[in-house]
């Protein structure tokens, strides 16, 4: 279970059924329920400590406010969508996981943020999705786990194997290769024109009007063709008055 709050924290419980089960006769709840995560506790104050961060986000930070969470459980992976409309990612970190490259910035808005190390978090900032284009309607996540990718994704494999997608309020919609990280689609309302970094981006035409067609709800899923020798990464989203693959 996942709770974000006012004050810009973010806290995950275990609520498995197990934690109700009597570990002795005696003692028929050993343990709380639900059993709060502290090791996984987000807290925004880390970020707004830090000058890009702060560079870069699309409101004052007094009026930042937490919008949604969404947690890909496989790959530990988690987006947290601020009503400035920015989006920032975090990953799992562990002992055994090497420090995140540092590779040059391609996207205009996408801003890296994995310079940040929060000791006291098993989730570290990866990168922040600021695209200057208003309030988000609605995010999703990938759940595709380091275990589940290794068939897929040519070797060295790296930390962050799936995609984010995030569709605005004004119609547009993007998604996130989380490799690079890199936009790599872009669908633009028909009163927005803008199109950054058009030499990675695959232009698919326009997405509707911002009143009448915007994306509600989106959903990823992996399915394999025929024969099973290569799956294919299927992204699903759903207008207003249609749904679309």
């Amino acid at each position: 279970m996942t709770t974000f709050t006012r004050d810009l924290f973010v806290r995950f419980y275990d609520i498995s059924a197990q934690l109700l089960l009597p570990k002795s006769p005696g003692n028929p709840l050993s343990d709380d329920f639900p059993n709060y995560l502290s090791h996984l506790t987000i807290q925004f104050q880390d970020l707004l400590r830090d000058s890009i961060f702060m560079d870069s986000i699309a409101a004052p930070p007094q009026s930042l406010v937490i919008q949604s969470v969404h947690l890909a459980p496989e790959a530990l992976e988690c987006a947290v969508v601020l009503n400035s409309g920015d989006v920032v990612v975090y990953y799992s970190s562990t002992n055994d996981d090497p420090q995140p490259s540092a590779t040059k910035q391609v996207d205009a808005a996408i801003i890296k943020l994995d310079h940040i190390r929060l000791p006291h978090s098993r989730f570290q900032p990866f990168f922040m999705l600021s695209a200057q284009r208003g309030p988000i309607e609605t995010c999703a996540m990938s759940e595709i786990g380091r275990s589940s990718v290794l068939h897929l994704v040519p070797p060295p494999l790296t930390l962050f194997a799936g995609f984010l997608a995030v569709s605005y309020q004004d119609g547009s919609f993007m998604v996130v290769d989380m490799r690079g990280p890199a936009v790599i689609f872009l669908g633009e309302s028909g009163k927005d024109k803008h199109q950054p970094h058009k030499s990675h981006r695959l232009s698919l035409g326009k997405l509707g009007s911002p009143t009448h067609d915007n994306i509600k709800a989106m959903a990823w899923t992996i399915s394999p063709i025929q024969g099973g020798q290569l799956h294919i990464f299927y992204h699903i989203r759903a207008r207003l008055n249609s749904t679309r693959l």
